[in-house]
Formats: C-alpha cells, sequence, structure tokens
C-alpha cells in the first residue's frame, strides 16, 4: 500500500487544508494493489497537507484491520518447519507496524535489517509501478485538475476502475508506460509502540530472509538500505 498526492486546482475557501509539502495543492489518494497492478482497494479525498498513517487511521481500512473485522486468510508457513505467519501488507516508513502491516527498519545499520528492508523495498515495487502505469495511461492525473474537489475525486475514482478495466483486459507481457506521481510524504510522527506480535513477525521475515528464502543478490544490494 502507498500513498500519493493528485495535483489541484487551489481549492476556493479551503486555506491550507489542500496545501503540501511542495508547495501545491493535492488530495491525497490511498491504495492498495495486488501483484498485476490492479488495485484492490484506494481510499482518495484526504487533505493535501495529511501524511500517509493519518489517511491510513481513518480510511475504512485502517479501521477494519484495527478493529479486526477484515477476513484475512488463515496463517500459513513460509519455511519448513517455521511458525505460522499473518498474511499482511506491505508498506513504508509512514505507515505503523501491525501485525499485518509490515514497515522497514528505520535507521537500521544492522546487515539482517538492512536486507529485510531490500526485500520489502523491491516487493513494493508493485504499487510504485501501479500508480506509474496509473498516471501513464490517464494523464489527467499528471497535472492539477481543474475541478472543485469532490468532483476531482470522481475523476481519480473513474480513472482507477478504468485502469483496472483495461489492466485484466491487457495482453500478457506488453509494454507499459508509467509516469510519477507524488509520493505522499512522510512527516515525522510521535513514535508508537508496535505489538510484541507485530514485531515477531518481522523478525521472523529477517531469519526467512537470511536462510530458506534468501536471495543470491540481496547481500550486494541491500548495502543501500
Amino acid at each position: 500500500m502507498d500513498g500519493k498526492h493528485i495535483q489541484l486546482r487551489k481549492p476556493a475557501n479551503s486555506g491550507s487544508l489542500y496545501y503540501n509539502y511542495k508547495g501545491g495543492f493535492s488530495t491525497v489518494l490511498l491504495a492498495v494493489c495486488d501483484p498485476q497492478y490492479r488495485f484492490l482497494y484506494y481510499d482518495v479525498g484526504n487533505y493535501g497537507h495529511q501524511h500517509d498513517s493519518r489517511v491510513f487511521e481513518r480510511c475504512s481500512l485502517g479501521r477494519g484491520i484495527r478493529e479486526e473485522t477484515i477476513q484475512f486468510p488463515e496463517d500459513s508457513c513460509i519455511s519448513t518447519g517455521g511458525p505460522p505467519m499473518p498474511y499482511f501488507f506491505l508498506a513504508d516508513g509512514g505507515f505503523p507496524l501491525g501485525k499485518r502491516i509490515m514497515k522497514p527498519f528505520p535507521g537500521s545499520t544492522q546487515p539482517q535489517e538492512a536486507i529485510y528492508n531490500f526485500r520489502l523495498s523491491h516487493a513494493r515495487n508493485v504499487i510504485e509501478n501501479a500508480f506509474g502505469i496509473l498516471a501513464g495511461k490517464w494523464r489527467i492525473l499528471l497535472k492539477p485538475i481543474e475541478t472543485d474537489v469532490k468532483f476531482a475525486d470522481k475523476i481519480v475514482a473513474s480513472c482507477i476502475h478504468l485502469h483496472n478495466f483495461v489492466m485484466d483486459r491487457e495482453r500478457e507481457g506488453q509494454d507499459r508506460h508509467e509516469e510519477s506521481l507524488t509520493s505522499a510524504p512522510v512527516h515525522p510522527r510521535a513514535a508508537t509502540s508496535a505489538t510484541s506480535a507485530a514485531r515477531a513477525v518481522r523478525q521472523n521475515l529477517v531469519q526467512y530472509f537470511q536462510n530458506e528464502g534468501a536471495v543470491e543478490y540481496q547481500n550486494q544490494n541491500s548495502q543501500y538500505f
């Protein structure tokens, strides 16, 4: 999952609500995608000054995870003889660590944690690519939308549904043109205590990437994480 800014014309009488960290005006799109770049969930219409974690706290997905009302598959083992692992979302440092949300280690200097961060970042490329494909196809998202906010939100929602429609019908392996949307900012927040269960899941992943789940290129690339 990730958050992106959708640029807007300055909304009337909105003050600084939609003013973002890059000096423009925007609404924040929070989305989740699958490995085929199809969006499984989205929430749009949040003020541009808000960061990912705040948007996540207020959206239906965040509430569902927090209140445990979302039906996830049963826990399963990812390694021989390893503990059952929960299904979870991948997120960046702007989101809270939880049993259902895995995020990077902040400022890590330990090699094992750097490898975990690299593997997480590599897997998260899918959502970045999905946003790029979305913007590449529906180029109205690459410049400020010249409508009122509510209609702009409907435009974004329509683009997402059209994107999924096209992705379902696009031939396997077809070249895709990607563009960039602006990442939602990660502002410093007061530290929140992750549960012991969440930390245990992340540590199990660290161990998995060191053993059965290791890939040959992870050591040389993890130095950048």
